[in-house]
């Protein structure tokens, strides 16, 4: 999957390299910032005291490759295809999905029983992984030097072995300790993202309209995003 991905990615800077080039209507977008997970879609910034406390943490990123179309000088629409990328550093060691007979889950908080050396248990963390195929749409808006945008970005969950709850001891992840937990994430999401840039480098917003999780209802769980952009 690494070297689908990487192939991706570079197709999309090679595709836009070219149009900037000829002056055509094909552009790249990459973002690289913070993520976490919050109990409604703008509290992802402050941590939640359960199983789903997150630490905001700098490992969400996403590359996409736009088509777009000019509707006046300064103001353009655009949609394209991307690849989406998230983390989440759960604040506490060692969480895991707990099933129920009906096929519901949720989140629990293991503690030091769940280790053979309790003294391990402080080693570990565990972290969230989800992985997107994602459908941007949006809008630019040219105010003097500075683009105003905002962009509603349809993705798509898959997941693979490099997905799921995965665990680490002292920093090193521990394959065969990963909890395949794909029935529990919703699988389409709807974010809307705001942009502000100047030239081609920016910052975003991304609020989630849909919450991460399926069949917890009793969780309504939602990511957030914020960070730096580039846009071409």
């Amino acid at each position: 999957m690494k070297r689908i991905v990487v192939c991706l990615i570079a197709l999309m800077l090679a595709l836009a390299a070219s149009a900037q080039g000829k002056g055509n209507r094909i552009g790249i977008a990459f973002m690289a910032g913070v993520d976490g997970l919050g109990s409604s879609p703008t509290s992802g910034i402050r941590t939640m005291n359960n199983a789903y406390g997150t630490r905001l943490w700098f490992n969400s990123w996403q590359v996409e490759l736009n088509y777009k179309l000019k509707i006046t000088r300064k103001t353009y629409f655009h949609f394209g295809v991307g690849y989406e990328s998230d983390v989440f550093k759960m604040d506490n060691n060692i969480v895991e999905m707990l099933r129920y007979k009906d096929g519901t889950g949720e989140l629990v908080i293991l503690d030091e029983t769940a280790c053979v050396n309790p003294y391990d248990f402080y080693d570990y963390e565990t972290r969230l992984v989800t992985r997107y195929i994602n459908i941007p749409v949006g809008i630019q808006i040219g105010l003097g030097d500075l683009r105003l945008g905002v962009t509603l970005v349809a993705g798509f969950n898959y997941t693979s072995r490099n997905t799921g709850l995965k665990y680490s001891y002292r920093g090193i992840t521990e394959n065969d300790k990963t909890d395949n937990i794909s029935q529990f994430i919703n699988p389409y999401k709807i974010d809307v993202r705001f942009e502000l840039l100047y030239d081609c480098v920016g910052i975003y917003c991304q609020l989630a309209t849909r919450p991460l999780f399926q069949n917890t209802d009793f969780n309504r769980i939602y990511p957030f995003k914020a960070g730096v952009m580039l846009r071409f």
